[in-house]
């Protein structure tokens, strides 16, 4: 018997369907759910196409046609949030509420592989008239759970995998060995988008020294100049007026290559990447290049996300790979992010050593100045780390083999084999 899983388009060209929600917002990006299960769902079931996942696209009518079959509605969304669409009453027409209020067999699908969604969204959908036992949730923030449990609902909710297992397995073709010679810089610290707490990051470092030890990028594909009042999230008054210079040059920084990618890429003027070495072409995007990661002893990740806004834990590739390169990890992210990495995939993070007493900080501010400080102290202390780096060899490995279990990981493939009829 297939394995047949039924999706519903209110919107065709023709014999073809159009993803829900892109011809209300043209501008905006909606991913192919039918190619997410293909190119991936199907991929778990290797060569055995009884396992493989077969889509059948249906109009509305075939909803209270077919009351024996379930059918979804899937917006996969990725550059607009649940309460926007909510709100807007676009997507989700009066036909398709309807629809749900009657057949029970119809489900509405949220879905975003690559993102998160924050709690208003959850709590808009929580009371929009429609039974929440046919409402799913599913995208990379790892609070979703802790939104059913303080709204009592019955919303289905799922952290997605999809980015841990696609990770896990590039990394593994970036295989390097653990080396305990003496490194070329004491942290690396890599940042593409221009976000506040990256330009903070860097600013703090420059003023204290810390970047001239540091193999660091900043690699933005848009400009943007932060204001004073912006870095007044991170920094304090009287903290801004000693930092002229240094936001001054980081407003007029267009592109800071790492020390040791100048063979392995270029970069135009929009600063779009152009991969050189062929090695690394078809692998994660942006590249990694081990011997980066191999030259430095401390990560310092920051992550996409770390003004509490929404109450989300959005973990993507960069948190893991520290793990994967034998490194210690520092991340600047929203709190309690690292104590998600521990509860899901029971990584090491040297607490021994390091202080990371900021993952419970909810105060930005105070969070942000926690980890400043602590960067401090272990450059102060740098070689107590360095010898414990060459006398623990086996804790860094065993993060490492973490990594690489994540990617055997079938649990995104269950989920969809859930839904099925």
């Amino acid at each position: 018997m297939k394995n047949i899983l039924n999706l519903v388009y209110d919107i065709w060209d023709g014999d073809d369907p159009i993803f829900n929600g892109k011809s209300h917002y043209p501008n905006k990006i909606f991913w192919d759910f039918e190619d997410f299960i293909k190119s991936y769902i199907n991929s778990f079931s290797n060569s055995d196409e009884s396992g493989k996942i077969v889509i059948k696209n249906h109009k509305i009518k075939d909803v209270y046609d077919n009351s024996n079959e379930k059918f979804y509605y899937v917006i996969c969304h990725a550059s607009i949030s649940i309460d926007e669409i909510i709100n807007d009453k676009l997507i989700l027409s009066e036909e398709i509420i309807e629809c749900l209020k009657i057949c029970k067999n119809f489900n509405l699908i949220f879905f975003s592989h690559h993102e998160s969604d924050n709690e208003n969204g959850f709590a808009v959908l929580n009371n929009i008239g429609v039974s929440p036992k046919q409402i799913y949730i599913v995208n990379n923030n790892y609070k979703l759970n802790h939104y059913v449990i303080n709204y009592k609902s019955e919303i289905n909710v799922y952290s997605i995998m999809y980015l841990p297992i696609v990770v896990a397995l590039s990394l593994e073709k970036n295989d390097i060995p653990f080396d305990a010679y003496e490194k070329n810089k004491f942290f690396m610290c890599f940042n593409r988008g221009p976000k506040i707490h990256r330009c903070g990051l860097l600013i703090y470092m420059l003023k204290n020294k810390l970047l001239d030890d540091t193999n660091w990028s900043f690699i933005p594909l848009y400009s943007k100049k932060c204001q004073n009042s912006n870095y007044l999230s991170l920094f304090e008054d009287s903290e801004l007026e000693t930092l002229h210079d240094e936001i001054e040059y980081m407003d007029n920084l267009k592109i800071k290559i790492s020390d040791t990618e100048v063979n392995d890429l270029e970069f135009d003027n929009n600063n779009e990447i152009t991969i050189i070495n062929p090695i690394y072409v078809n692998r994660l995007y942006p590249p990694d290049i081990p011997h980066n990661y191999k030259n430095a002893y401390i990560n310092i990740v920051t992550e996409s996300q770390f003004i509490d806004l929404g109450n989300v834990i959005h973990i993507t590739e960069k948190s893991f790979k520290p793990f994967f390169y034998y490194q210690f990890p520092i991340i600047l992210a929203t709190h309690h992010h690292i104590k998600s990495l521990k509860e899901k995939y029971n990584f090491d993070f040297f607490d021994d050593v390091i202080n990371h007493s900021y993952d419970n900080e909810p105060d930005q501010k105070k969070r942000f100045k926690m980890i400043t400080e602590e960067l401090k102290r272990l450059h102060e202390n740098k070689e107590t780390l360095i010898e414990f780096y060459s006398k623990n060899s086996q804790r860094f490995e065993d993060n490492k083999n973490k990594v690489i279990q994540i990617g055997k990981n079938k649990s995104d493939y269950l989920f969809i084999k859930n839904l099925l009829n």
